[in-house]
């Protein structure tokens, strides 16, 4: 039986046993809801099983075009769950239920959500089964969010820490996706796809929300509420543009909801405070996907896939162009960002697509391919913006799906760069200098040492996140390999091949030289970057070692300006390790330990 769909709240107040050695059934609905405690090697977590209507016409379109079906979609439950490590012998757990979102807290610090699509099944109210264990139970409409201490949100979610460098959302299935840049005079606004699941949520659906960030100087950010959020069942939203037009911003986002029968193409957000937005109500285009919206010389321009429209207003498109750009074999025409408006005077503008595809041109032209030059360097989807006569880039680091425990994943690790243009249209790239994290003063890791080919020389690393610094003096190849402890196999190799004007990270799966490059750079691991001058003329190799929930991040920055960043893959077993291939090199080393 299904029924009506008010909102509902569950609150109980739960005494943990001294053991938990099987699944304990707390509270039950009829028709299949549960909360319960379940075993963990990490001690006892907090399960909350919410019987759904199946959605049998997506499963049935799935099966029809080959598709996977998860078992979850088929019996029509969604899961949240909770580590109960910062417990102290009774939790306040409130479980929010409402049509487009179901919610877990506790003591009021947000734990997990999921967001469904088919009514809710069940006949009466919840029933405590362990009255021993739940003190309390009761059932309420629809309540606020509940606030929560500062000491509370540190003890259930120890990974919540301020915006920054190599950020993302606090929670242990939580991740960042897609960004988008939009400056408005001093401020530079961050939105970004806040993700749970890695991509399994809404029974692998993808329930993608924009949250949002400002900020006037990189080093202090101001967070903000969630920007495009999942409002009603038939949302899920996914990558877009956001600008202002001098009285509001308006954010497009696509809705991606061709995945389960939902209403699909772009929607606009708009805000004029820059910090609430909300849906324009009777706005939608169906002809556009995943558009990237941007200024050129008075008139407002959005691409979606190759085709070119054109508004005096942003919101009477007009097709300009049926094919703006051409997007060839292996190259992405997903994700547009186009770059210039606001930077020196405006003659030029650059075209990041996603993935894989760059263009450029100056006023006047038609877009010209520089893919080749394309600032790609592991990050995914990279966005830039013009702010204060700087290039700002922002993009994600995929975690790895090893140390998640998932076959594949989507999400990661937020990142920034800064692009710098040279004259031929290309870029130079290096860190944001205010995002560098803060850290101890720099020790000696290794005194200067002369290594010959054949040879190498192993450097210490401290644990937890570092700063690694090498000074070196050489044109012959060179492979530093990272966390891959005595014998440096599996570590993390950066090459520098002078010889062939290439730029390699990739697991070092048996020691130095021996990673290959065998995945695009969005991949984040295992690829080469080419076609690269000037790394004989490499001096200085900065590499910040950051472990997160999704592994550790490898970051790289060489003084010719390029950077290069890939994902760990599998254990840290720590330490590091120089040699040099086509000649001999003389390298020193310091280190600092960061702070988070």
């Amino acid at each position: 039986m299904t029924i009506p769909q008010p909102a509902v709240t569950w609150h109980l107040r739960l005494r943990l046993p001294p053991r938990c050695d099987e699944a304990i059934v707390l509270v039950a609905q009829d028709g299949g809801s549960t909360i319960e405690l379940v075993p963990s090697a990490a001690g006892p977590r907090l399960r909350c099983r919410i019987a759904l209507e199946p959605p049998r016409n997506v499963i049935a379109r799935r099966r029809a075009d080959g598709r996977p079906v998860m078992a979850a979609m088929e019996t029509g439950v969604m899961t949240l769950e909770a580590p109960l490590v910062a417990a102290r012998g009774t939790v306040d757990v409130l479980v929010r239920m409402r049509p487009e979102v179901i919610a877990l807290h506790c003591d009021g610090a947000l734990m997990d959500e999921e967001w469904p699509f088919t009514d809710r099944r069940g006949i009466g109210e919840p029933r405590i089964v362990r009255s021993d264990l739940v003190e309390r139970l009761t059932v309420a409409d629809d309540v606020a969010a509940p606030s929560v201490s500062v000491a509370d949100t540190a003890r259930w979610l120890p990974d919540q820490r301020p915006m920054g460098p190599f950020w993302r959302p606090p929670g242990e299935n939580a991740s960042a996706g897609d960004t988008m840049l939009c400056a408005n005079g001093d401020e530079l606004h961050l939105f970004w796809l806040a993700d749970r699941r890695w991509h399994g949520s809404k029974w692998g659906v993808g329930a993608h929300q924009f949250d949002h960030a400002v900020t006037t100087d990189l080093l202090t950010w101001r967070r903000l509420p969630c920007a495009a959020s999942i409002e009603e069942p038939w949302m899920t939203v996914g990558t877009g543009s956001c600008v202002h037009d001098g009285k509001r911003f308006h954010l497009f986002w696509h809705n991606h909801g061709e995945r389960f029968g939902a209403r699909e193409g772009v929607f606009v957000s708009t805000s004029s405070d820059g910090e609430r937005f909300g849906i324009e109500p009777g706005w939608n285009r169906q002809d556009v996907v995943q558009p990237g919206v941007w200024r050129e010389d008075g008139r407002w321009r959005l691409l979606s896939g190759m085709r070119l429209y054109e508004s005096g207003d942003l919101r009477d498109w007009r097709l300009a162009d049926e094919r703006f750009i051409d997007a060839t074999d292996g190259i992405s025409e997903e994700c547009p960002c186009a770059f210039g408006d606001g930077y020196r005077d405006g003659s030029r503008q650059w075209l990041l697509t996603g993935r894989t595809g760059f263009w450029t041109w100056a006023r006047g032209e038609r877009p010209q391919q520089r893919h080749h030059d394309a600032p790609y360097d592991g990050l995914m989807v990279p966005m830039v913006a013009a702010w204060r006569g700087r290039l700002i880039l922002a993009g994600w680091l995929h975690d790895d799906a090893a140390t998640i425990g998932l076959p594949q994943v989507w999400g990661g690790t937020l990142m920034f760069r800064e692009l710098m243009p040279r004259a031929d249209g290309g870029f130079t790239m290096r860190w944001v200098p205010e995002l560098v994290p803060d850290g101890a003063p720099w020790v000696e890791a290794l005194a200067t040492v002369t290594i010959a080919e054949g040879a190498h020389a192993d450097v210490d690393l401290p644990d937890g996140p570092v700063h690694l610094r090498l000074r070196v003096q050489t044109t012959a190849d060179l492979s530093l390999v990272l966390g891959g402890g005595a014998d440096a196999i599996g570590g993390s190799e950066i090459r520098i091949e002078a010889s062939r004007r290439r730029l390699l990270a990739a697991r070092a799966t048996n020691g130095v030289f021996s990673g290959q490059a065998a995945q695009p750079a969005f991949v984040g691991r295992d690829f080469a970057l080419e076609g690269i001058d000037g790394l004989d003329q490499v001096r200085t190799i900065d590499v910040i070692v950051w472990p997160d929930r999704g592994g550790v991040v490898i970051d790289t920055q060489l003084d010719i300006g390029r950077t290069i960043a890939c994902r760990h893959l599998g254990p840290w077993t720590g330490g590091a390790r120089v040699a040099v291939r086509g000649g001999s090199a003389r390298i020193a080393a310091e280190v600092r330990v960061l702070t988070r």
